[in-house]
């Protein structure tokens, strides 16, 4: 039992004449003029009366023969037409002849027919359908020639960019560890420095108090040597009245040996003189 290709509905079915598809009617769900809209199939038979419609005309053209004249297809005339007027020689067939072997071969021929001038704009349609889809495929392909080629564009740049920045971060890990190299040596030679400074204040402190303590050793000389030279003053100046006293007695004693008088009257006299522990100062009273 014939279905609906689409809904499988079983009623008011009918047949495209080109490629066989069965469609509901505009009474259903009308998928066999949707199957026309989509293919541009003209003509469909309807399954319960073996009619043909034309989606073009709109309309029946079941009965279609060929002009032999242009060789056009034109409507055959019915049979009630042509009752009551006279016998034509270009008329259709009459009641009578409906089972003959013209009207056989009419029905074959207007199908053929059918057939031949659907299946050729059928064939200029998908012509330029596949014209259309060939263009647009060397379109697509001229695009995707053209995104593959701005992909491969881009995708070589960013792989620059990646060596660039790699070759830059290189360069500024190679610049940070020249300036850390720089850095310690430098810490290193402020380091030698200041261990030098400290030997060398070190080195001053000490000095500095060996320094201290010669100049206090210095200064208990100076102090012994000012008090060894008082008492050398002392010394001297007992040593120089003793030596003047000396003198004065020898000079005494001269006078009273040569002398007369009251020299005279001391001569064979003696004169003592102090010991020379009690002379203690300058000017002492002869």
């Amino acid at each position: 039992m014939s279905t609906c290709a689409d809904c499988s509905s079983s009623t008011n079915l009918w047949i495209c004449l080109i490629c066989g598809n069965i469609g509901c009617g505009r009474y259903g769900r009308a998928h066999a003029h949707a199957h026309y809209q989509h293919t541009t199939h003209l003509y469909a038979l309807e399954l319960e009366t073996q009619r043909v419609w034309d989606y073009a005309s709109d309309g029946y053209v079941h009965r279609l023969i060929q002009n032999k004249a242009d060789g056009k297809l034109v409507e055959l005339p019915s049979a009630a037409s042509s009752m009551g007027t006279n016998t034509r020689d270009d008329l259709g067939p009459t009641h009578a002849d409906t089972l003959s072997a013209e009207k056989i071969e009419a029905i074959g021929i207007e199908y053929s027919y059918l057939l031949t001038s659907q299946l050729d704009s059928q064939r200029a349609f998908y012509e330029e359908q596949t014209t259309q889809l060939n263009s647009q495929i060397t379109e697509l392909r001229g695009m995707v020639d053209k995104l593959s080629r701005q992909v491969e564009k881009q995708r070589t740049e960013a792989q620059e960019l990646e060596l660039q920045r790699r070759r830059e971060e290189e360069e500024k890990l190679d610049s940070v560890y020249r300036e850390k190299v720089k850095a310690e040596k430098k810490a290193e030679k402020v380091a030698e420095l200041a261990r030098k400074f400290e030997k060398e204040l070190k080195d001053e402190r000490a000095v500095s108090a060996g320094l201290l303590q010669n100049l206090a050793t210095m200064k208990d000389r100076v102090e012994q040597s000012e008090k060894q030279r008082e008492e050398y003053d002392v010394k001297i100046t007992d040593l120089q009245d003793q030596l003047r006293d000396v003198m004065v007695f020898l000079e005494a004693r001269s006078k009273i040996e040569e002398g007369e008088g009251i020299e005279a009257e001391a001569a064979g006299g003696s004169i003592q003189l102090p010991p020379p522990t009690t002379i203690k100062k300058k000017g002492k009273k002869r």
